[in-house]
């Protein structure tokens, strides 16, 4: 089983971008339910509708007209090879 394969459609979920580093980066992350699971280039992921984007420092890099990604379908892989950190998906209704 791979590392967030438990999670289930219906579940509300925080997936980071990038490991948070305290004061040195602004933590980057979205929020949203997981609507399904499927396979996206050859990954299996969970299928996530976005409500929250958050990353005020990737304003600054990506310029003022960033879109957002709310009300995006996005694809947040169950397990990642390289740079995997306990805590990249939280399950915010059991951080509740």
């Amino acid at each position: 089983m791979l590392k967030y394969e438990h999670i289930e459609p219906g579940q509300k979920i925080r997936a980071y971008d990038f490991e948070p580093y305290g004061d040195w980066r602004d933590d980057m992350y979205i929020e949203g339910v997981v609507v399904s699971h499927d396979h996206h280039h050859e990954a299996k992921v969970l299928v996530v509708e976005c409500k929250k984007d958050c990353g005020p420092k990737a304003h600054e890099q990506f310029g003022p007209n960033r879109p957002s990604r709310v009300g995006n379908t996005i694809f947040v892989p169950m397990e990642i090879a390289f740079l995997e950190w306990d805590g990249r998906v939280i399950d915010l209704m059991e951080a509740e």
